[in-house]
């Protein structure tokens, strides 16, 4: 039972990093056709929104030039008996959301996500 109320308490500290991040509505989309390209790293977080004002933070792992396409990562949104924790108390998800975007589809910060909406 230690062991659950751990997980749950670490797995809360994770969440807080991957909850939606509401933006000013002032601040609307852009369309596509306007968007400015910026430099992407693999391994960098950035934002992404699909809609209403709110961008959640996400990693992106690849960048396809042949496709012109990005895929992020995503936790999930809710601890799971997919869930564990390793020998060091490390949690450990294997259940990684992947969605795949235009590179113009995030944002560097919340604010960048909402403008840049995903379209696609």
């Amino acid at each position: 039972m230690e062991d659950r109320r751990k997980i749950l308490e670490e797995w809360k500290k994770i969440k807080e990093n991957w909850e939606k991040i509401k933006v000013d509505e002032e601040i609307k989309p852009i369309h596509f056709k306007v968007r400015k390209p910026f430099e992407l790293i693999i391994g960098n977080e950035y934002y992404v929104s699909y809609g209403n004002n709110e961008a959640s933070c996400c990693t992106l792992s690849e960048i396809d030039t042949v496709k012109n396409t990005i895929t992020i990562e995503t936790p999930p949104r809710s601890i799971s008996k997919n869930t564990y924790i390793n020998d060091d108390g490390v949690i450990f998800c294997p259940t990684i959301y992947e969605n795949t975007l235009f590179p113009d589809e995030i944002g560097r910060t919340p604010e960048e996500a909402v403008i840049n909406q995903v379209t696609s």
